[in-house]
């Protein structure tokens, strides 16, 4: 059975808060891969209605990245925006259980500040 920790609720866009997370778990000295998007995947499929507004007109992301580190298996983390404010979440299950240290190490690089200034720099990276 999967388990789900949430890791952080950053109060901006999804456009806005996945740069600073690639930006910080790269600088942090892992790799990122964005595997999911949910925008992409819904483009093919006309009135499909998003759980949290009922309607087809939905400002949800939902994207799946999977975060490496040398030769460790990867820790797979969600990023789930709507309506201005974007939840990080880091996904275990049996197939997929990462160290203490490598989860610790995407925590604490997630931890840093959202500052006006970061946003500022990473405001050309935003999709």
């Amino acid at each position: 059975m999967s388990q789900s920790n949430l890791l952080r609720t950053i109060p901006t866009t999804w456009e806005e808060a996945i740069p600073f997370v690639t930006d910080a778990l790269t600088n942090a000295g892992l790799q990122v891969v964005q595997s999911f998007d949910l925008q992409l995947a819904r483009a093919t499929h006309v009135a499909c209605n998003c759980p949290h507004h009922g309607t087809d007109q939905c400002n949800c992301q939902y994207a799946v990245f999977l975060i490496y580190k040398n030769n460790l298996s990867p820790i797979t983390l969600v990023a789930h925006g709507r309506d201005g404010k974007t939840e990080i979440t880091l996904i275990e299950s049996p197939e997929q259980r990462p160290s203490h240290e490598f989860s610790q190490q995407i925590q604490t690089a997630l931890g840093r500040p959202l500052t006006e200034s970061l946003r500022q720099e990473l405001a050309p990276y935003a999709r």
